[in-house]
């Protein structure tokens, strides 16, 4: 999320607000927008601007203008009293996220996320955004937390706006599954739902064990099957996430089989490289695994479930890293503010065809070989490249 701080004035509580430049549009909207301008207008607008401004505006002064010059017509923004900005919605990506809340009921031993000390639910934010966006189809959603079912009245009721304003849309909802194993919350979330909507639902292991160690919640791995199946039982379809630690790294192809043989109505199963930030950086020595010490295994699971007509994708993986057999389940997945190169990439002529790594991990794979001139890439691979999929 890109984020910046101004000085405030005026503002007493929280606003989100879509962006303008155009000061005949604000007067139209002046509840809704925000308006980008070299001066403060006066109290009757709210302004960003990079100059000093002075005691008789409202909005927020002094923001760097590298973050002004980001903001585009229809982008939205939250404006928080102490001068943080936040842009919300990014008119130019692809891979905006609805974040409902801080709070998760699991403790994943490599969540990506750090705590935070007063975590807060944000569905209000979600909710003020959907109303706001003035695009009439954007390209996709992904809700996203924390655990989205935590907050399961704000969930269902940006599910309906969403079903309401943008029908056509597709959207992924990222969640642990574990509360959806209580079939009145299934039922509330599967009839809200809109068509477009897939649940993106994270299986660690082929047993309780594994997962819930992986978890730091005992149970969960009984939750998590449970909430699968009582999804599927209102026709919803299911994304099943294998994200792989060191925990699961030998055992991915017996998980590829127990996915097989437990969820074969899943319509698409994604193994993903971990970030690591967040809660994986203070756990790294515990969960950290090279990608070539699983190459072998993620090339069984992934021609096992390949071979039975299941939807396979890697996520986050370099295509250097992964075998050749595999090379063309390969997505570009990391979402554009995290994705960079290494210095060693510049030299590879398969770079523009690479999902590369997470600019936001502490620590990027080892035995980087990038491809020479000669080297191709099947064709499968450049043709699928590009999916929005909220990492």
């Amino acid at each position: 999320m890109k984020e910046s701080k101004g000085i405030p004035r005026r503002i007493d509580a929280s606003q989100v607000r879509r962006i303008t430049t155009t000061p005949k549009a604000h007067r139209k909207e002046r509840a809704d927008t925000a308006l980008v301008c070299g001066e403060s207008q006066g109290r009757e607008d709210f302004c960003i601007t990079s100059s000093p401004g002075d005691e008789k505006m409202t909005g927020l002064c002094s923001v760097p203008g590298g973050f002004l010059t980001r903001l585009r017509e229809g982008d939205i923004v939250k404006v928080d009293p102490d001068g943080r900005i936040s842009l919300v919605w990014d008119t130019g990506s692809r891979q905006n996220p609805l974040y409902l809340t801080d709070y998760c009921n699991s403790r994943c031993i490599m969540c990506p996320q750090t705590p935070e000390a007063h975590p807060c639910h944000h569905d209000e934010t979600a909710k003020r955004m959907l109303r706001l966006l003035a695009v009439p189809e954007p390209p996709s959603f992904g809700i996203t937390g924390g655990e989205p079912t935590l907050v399961l009245d704000g969930l269902v009721e940006v599910l309906d706006l969403l079903r309401e304003r943008f029908p056509s849309s597709p959207v992924q909802l990222l969640t642990n599954g574990r509360r959806l194993a209580d079939f009145q919350v299934a039922t509330r979330v599967a009839e809200s739902a809109p068509r477009g909507l897939v649940f993106c639902i994270p299986v660690f292991a082929d047993n309780d064990v594994e997962h819930d160690a992986i978890t730091g919640a005992k149970g969960s791995f009984r939750e998590t099957v449970a909430g699968i199946h009582n999804l599927v039982r209102y026709g919803r379809p299911i994304e099943i996430r294998v994200v792989i630690v060191r925990q699961n790294a030998e055992r991915l192809a017996d998980l590829a089989h127990f996915i097989f043989w437990n969820f074969p109505f899943a319509v698409h199963i994604a193994f993903m490289a971990m970030e690591t930030s967040g809660v994986a950086c203070a756990n790294l020595d515990e969960v950290w695994v090279e990608p070539s010490d699983y190459r072998g295994a993620l090339e069984k699971a992934v021609v096992f479930l390949n071979q039975r007509m299941m939807r396979v994708s890697l996520y986050n993986l370099p295509l250097c890293l992964i075998s050749e057999k595999v090379r063309p389940f390969a997505r570009d997945s990391i979402s554009d503010w995290k994705k960079m190169f290494l210095p060693e990439c510049g030299e590879c002529s398969q770079k523009a065809s690479c999902g590369g790594f997470f600019g936001t991990s502490v620590r990027k794979p080892s035995q980087i070989k990038p491809f020479k001139g000669g080297d191709t890439i099947p064709e499968k691979q450049k043709k699928e490249g590009g999916t929005s999929i909220f990492l």
